[in-house]
């Protein structure tokens, strides 16, 4: 490349970061800490490092360990206010620029890799999730870098680009589950593509067997972690999904047959592949891929409002949208006639301005715990208790409210009763008045409101989002 091209290719590339650090630290720190990110902060926030693996092994986290050792560090010798609990995920999600530009290059030109960057970095879901204190930015940074030097070790099937490999898929492993899925789709790579590429079956077996031996620890991460997050996986899925009841019986039969498709998938599509790539090639014209840009653009608007919030579909599957960047761009780059150019510019435009502009105006978006705190502190009147239900709402509320002694926790179960019922009434026996905070993301069936109703009189009713704040006083 000429030293004018390169120039001018830094100076685009430097243009998109900044555009992308604009709407990621656009309202950073303005909203409440939600439940997910709650637990994060719970987890990390240990006296040591063995206490964050210990906190993350058991219940009720489901994700490796990795990001909360980070965000341990982090807390630690950063901070921990919103803005800077939620900057890590935004350095990770502005490194991923970078890092798909270099992709792009590698694999095909600086076009595509610049082309590659400004979606990512005006990408909704990635700045979403860039705004979040969960593993998702470490992830989908770590899943470039493994993609980058496996690239790499591919062209040159050199033992340097096999280390950094090895480092990078590793972490990418400890950072997410998904992992997984995205090493088994580089193997697979491997053995269709092998006679195009510089590594050797030898070296490709050690390197899965390497990868198989650190990864020993995060096995046991996935059957402790399975085992005690069984129940509420299975409710979430059959709540979100429609899942029937049977299904879930299964255990972990369900994590099995999927894999088993995919492999026979794959069996399949290697013994027909010259077909199979042939297929693709013809897929892959002017015309039909317009025409799916079309449909993926009304689709995508049409569902826009849904994807401001943390939905449990693109939580899992956001750290594929860099691949689809990757095809997006070059084949925006490869197409001859300069009205489909054109088109696409009109529809990213579209696209760009509408999520954007509904993802800046769509606030709050996150549990208002700090407009809770203070409604309380605003209107509370003498000895008066605060119940929280929840254990790890409490935890969420405290962060804001700082009075430790006036906070109670009632567990989230559906019927009232039994020792919990009797330490409240013990606890509140000297107490003129209550404040119960409860979050609307659980469905109790107002059993303990029931309870309190007739001992207690309703005072005031408050309603910050996704909360329902209710102040009882005693009744003379």
């Amino acid at each position: 490349m000429k030293p004018k091209n390169k120039r001018i290719t830094f100076i685009l590339l430097l243009i998109i970061i900044i555009a992308g650090a604009f709407f990621r630290f656009n309202h950073l720190g303005s909203e409440s800490i939600w439940l997910d990110e709650g637990y994060a902060v719970v987890e990390a926030n240990q006296p040591t490092v063995l206490g964050v693996l210990d906190a993350v092994y058991g219940p009720p986290e489901g994700t490796p360990p990795l990001y909360f050792v980070v965000l341990h560090l982090w807390m630690k010798y950063v901070g921990n206010t919103e803005f800077l609990l939620r900057l890590p995920s935004v350095i990770f999600s502005l490194i991923s620029i970078v890092l798909i530009f270099l992709i792009g290059r590698k694999l095909y030109d600086s076009k595509t890799g610049i082309i590659a960057a400004l979606l990512m970095s005006l990408s909704m879901i990635q700045i979403l999730y860039s705004q979040e204190a969960r593993p998702y930015g470490l992830f989908v940074m770590l899943v470039l870098l493994s993609s980058l030097f496996f690239i790499d070790f591919a062209k040159k099937g050199k033992t340097k680009d096999q280390i950094l490999y090895l480092i990078f898929t590793i972490l990418m492993l400890y950072a997410h589950y998904l992992g997984l899925f995205v090493l088994f789709c580089q193997m697979i790579s491997y053995f269709l593509f092998r006679e195009k590429m510089k590594i050797s079956l030898k070296k490709i077996l050690t390197s899965v067997l390497i990868v198989a031996v650190a990864y020993i620890p995060g096995i046991f991460y996935i059957f402790s972690q399975f085992i005690h997050n069984f129940y509420s996986i299975q409710a979430s899925l059959e709540r979100r999904l429609g899942f029937s009841f049977f299904l879930f019986k299964l255990g972990l039969l369900n994590f099995v047959w999927p894999a088993l498709i995919v492999c026979i998938l794959v069996f399949l599509i290697y013994k027909k592949r010259e077909k199979f790539l042939s297929l693709i090639n013809r897929l892959f014209s002017d015309k039909v891929f317009i025409i799916l840009m079309i449909i993926f653009s009304v689709l995508y608007l049409v569902v826009i409002s849904k994807w401001t919030y943390s939905l449990f579909i693109t939580r899992y599957s956001h750290f594929m949208y860099p691949l689809f960047y990757l095809v997006v761009a070059r084949k925006f780059v490869l197409l001859k006639k300069s009205y489909w150019k054109k088109l696409l510019c009109v529809l990213f435009i579209i696209i760009t301005v509408v999520s954007l502009t509904n993802y800046s105006l769509d606030a709050p978006r996150k549990t208002e715990w700090a407009k809770a705190a203070e409604v309380i502190e605003e209107n509370y009147f003498g000895d008066e208790k605060v119940v929280v239900i929840g254990e790890i709402q409490k935890n969420i509320f405290q962060y804001y409210y700082h009075d430790e002694d006036r906070v109670i926790t009632f567990p989230n179960v559906k019927e009232c009763g039994g020792e919990d019922l009797q330490k409240l009434r013990e606890t509140l026996q000297d107490s003129v008045g209550l404040w119960l905070v409860k979050s609307t993301n659980y469905d109790n069936q107002d059993c303990l409101k029931s309870y309190l109703g007739a001992e207690y009189r309703y005072s005031e009713k408050y309603f910050p989002y996704k909360l329902e704040v209710t102040h009882f006083r005693f009744l003379d």
